[in-house]
């Protein structure tokens, strides 16, 4: 329950910076989740070597492995994955925390431009025990068509709406939201986002805004499996205000995630946010198209006597 008021304390700090600046995890719009209905969407406590920790999501691929953006977690030297809650104000009985272990990133991730490759897998320090709402899920095929979905379904923790000045509410519970899916020929027309062919774009009042980056989302054609991961939302200036979200493709990328699977491990440790040993992963050997290689997380705890703190804490009771 500490670590709940302890985060609760941050997120109400961190809604006094400008939205532009800050990147908490927002869902506006939409309806309160039920529990355990995304029993693979995590969120992540990303340390910063400066400055407040940012806020993400990411999606279980396996039970030691989250797959979210590199540009929510590049550089960070450590990263608290929780699964399994609902309500982040208090205790759902339902959570399980761990760190990070090592940091996996596209090769080829471009932080500027079009954010291509914009891709990272989090390997944890240990397996989490899988439950009612702790479980992986299925991606889609090599050959999804993101022209024959009609809509998404995102989740998220966040904002309920856009402020039209100063901070949104902050939402308590997991909500989720249906947008629209923009055909593709929509989407690349669309001005000053430069959408890459391994990108697509949903469009409406709702949807995941600034910050809820790595966030998944389940496309109408096939709805269990996850088809792409949030990289960026863009609020448009007209009204009624529009949510634009460009997501990256993740039936592009499924052979870049097969190739950075750990192996699996031997036995379940029971969940704890204990420190993490520094490894260096080994570099699969990939097509002249599919160059990436595995990389340790950086910046090996240098970290300002305050967050260790923290972090102590997280670790004592998330």
């Amino acid at each position: 329950m500490l670590a709940k008021i302890i985060f609760v304390a941050l997120i109400c700090t961190i809604s006094g910076a400008k939205i532009a600046d800050v990147p908490e995890t927002l869902i506006v719009g939409g309806e309160e989740a039920e529990k355990n209905e995304f029993p693979w969407l995590v969120r992540m406590w990303v340390v910063q070597d400066e400055g407040l920790p940012r806020f993400c999501a990411g999606t279980l691929v396996e039970m030691d492995l989250v797959l979210t953006t590199a540009t929510c977690v590049a550089n960070s030297p450590q990263i608290i994955v929780t699964a399994g809650d609902h309500n982040v104000t208090q205790n759902d009985g339902t959570e399980q925390s761990l760190t990070s272990k090592q940091i996996i990133v596209h090769e080829n991730f471009n932080a500027t431009g079009k954010l291509e490759n914009d891709i990272a897998l989090v390997q944890l320090v240990s397996a989490l025990e899988q439950t009612e709402a702790v479980n992986t899920v299925n991606f889609v095929s090599n050959n999804f068509d993101i022209n024959n979905a009609i809509n998404g379904v995102a989740a998220g923790w966040g904002q309920i709406e856009i402020p039209t000045e100063g901070d949104g509410q902050l939402a308590e519970t997991l909500r989720k939201v249906q947008v629209p899916i923009l055909n593709s020929t929509v989407c690349g027309a669309l001005p000053s986002l430069d959408v890459s062919d391994v990108q697509f774009c949903t469009s409406d009042v709702k949807g995941g805004l600034k910050g809820d980056i790595g966030s998944p989302i389940l496309c109408s054609n096939v709805p269990t499996n996850v088809c792409g991961i949030l990289l960026r939302s863009v609020v448009t200036e007209d009204e009624p205000k529009r949510i634009v979200g460009v997501y990256l493709k993740t039936s592009d990328y499924n052979r870049w995630i097969e190739d950075n699977l750990p192996p699996l491990p031997t036995t379940t440790t029971p969940p704890t946010t204990t420190t993490p040993t520094t490894t260096t992963p080994t570099t699969t050997t990939p097509d002249d198209d599919d160059d990436i290689t595995s990389t340790p997380a950086a910046g090996a705890y240098s970290l300002a006597a305050g967050f260790s703190v923290l972090i102590g804490l997280l670790a004592l009771v998330f």
